[in-house]
């Protein structure tokens, strides 16, 4: 009884925990350079504000991946046992791989905030762009967990509202993740639409499995 409730709590803390993560990081710093600033803007944006952007990364990158994983794995033990529907695996796949790129990113976080002064422009803009082009894959994967997340909702796993939201998630998803790897400030804006998306989806699927004490088919 006390493993079932466990597991029960297991997404719901995560799925608040992944919201205020991003929340909190966010008040913490602000704003950072544009995706195409120049190299010096980048290095002496991150020498002037090595603490807030650093306890920033350790948030959106850290805690919040580790977050996600606990919605994830929620999400999952609501499925089948055999977990033998594509859709199941995907979804857990696609999250898990989400969240190990959003840990690399926080590594190459660390190196800009701690290592990186404010002449060096060179270093500042490899590094920035590296973030940035991980972040790009971590929202395509993100967006194939939404897709999968929409099956899930149609077989009632997830509740109809979340199946509805995940189609404007995973359109949201592709378009920031191709501005940030074609380093396009007009198609990077989107991400903004796309993070409010995910934290409303991430925190819906959390607060919904939290509730459920049997695994649906």
């Amino acid at each position: 009884m006390a493993r079932s409730g466990g597991r029960r709590l297991m997404p719901l803390l995560g799925a608040i925990g992944f919201v205020l993560a991003w929340v909190l990081g966010l008040l913490l710093h602000t704003s950072g350079p544009a995706i195409d600033a120049s190299g010096a803007e980048i290095a002496a944006h991150y020498a002037n504000h090595r603490t807030s952007a650093l306890v920033q990364a350790v948030l959106v990158h850290g805690v919040a991946a580790l977050c996600l994983v606990l919605v994830v794995l929620g999400v999952e033990y609501a499925t089948s046992r055999a977990r033998s529907r594509p859709s199941d695996i995907t979804f857990l796949v696609a999250g898990c791989l989400a969240a190990a790129v959003s840990g690399v990113q926080l590594g190459f976080d660390i190196a800009l905030t701690s290592s990186v002064g404010a002449t060096d422009a060179g270093a500042a803009r490899l590094l920035f762009d590296t973030v940035n082009r991980l972040d790009g894959a971590k929202l395509i994967a993100l967006a194939v967990m939404a897709g999968a997340g929409f099956e899930l909702g149609r077989r009632r796993v997830l509740p109809q509202w979340l199946q509805l939201t995940a189609l404007p998630l995973t359109v949201a998803l592709l378009i920031a993740a191709a501005g940030l790897l074609a380093r396009s400030v007009a198609l990077a804006d989107v991400a903004a639409l796309a993070l409010v998306l995910l934290l409303i989806w991430v925190f819906g699927a959390g607060y919904a499995v939290s509730g459920q004490d049997h695994r649906a088919g």
